[in-house]
């Protein structure tokens, strides 16, 4: 998620980061969702007007443990100056394997065995640390 101060934005209620930085930053800063809630972010590709958007912000919001690996290149490609922070860092992310045996969903064919799941602020413990990321 991209912010910038003054600025008019379109986004989408659904986005937890929308919810974290506009109730964070009591409108001092105006996020622009980058990834919808329609799209999926973990292969997400980032279109130029994201480029623009990350441009032009002040603040620039990424999950990380691999959610959003693209945005580091997208800062990078966009020459972003303002300040980047990773809402994860700091939390106990679960393996994917302990989050899909607390739930009845089923990923098909393929084993996530050992992997982080990315999705830490599902954990209210992990919510609280994104919030004072």
């Amino acid at each position: 998620m991209a912010l910038k101060r003054n600025h008019r934005f379109k986004s989408s209620p659904a986005s937890v980061f929308l919810a974290i930085s506009s109730n964070r930053s009591a409108g001092k800063l105006l996020p622009c969702v980058l990834v919808g809630a329609d799209s999926d972010a973990h292969g997400y590709q980032p279109t130029s007007a994201d480029m623009k958007a990350v441009a032009a912000a002040d603040l620039v919001i990424a999950n990380g443990l691999g959610f959003d690996g693209w945005i580091q290149n997208l800062a990078k490609t966009a020459k972003f100056k303002g300040k980047l922070v990773t809402a994860s860092k700091g939390v106990a992310p679960r393996t994917l394997l302990e989050a899909e045996s607390e739930s009845d969903e089923h990923h098909g064919d393929h084993d996530h065995e050992g992997l982080l799941d990315p999705h830490a602020w599902q954990d209210l413990r992990n919510g609280q640390i994104y919030v004072e990321n």
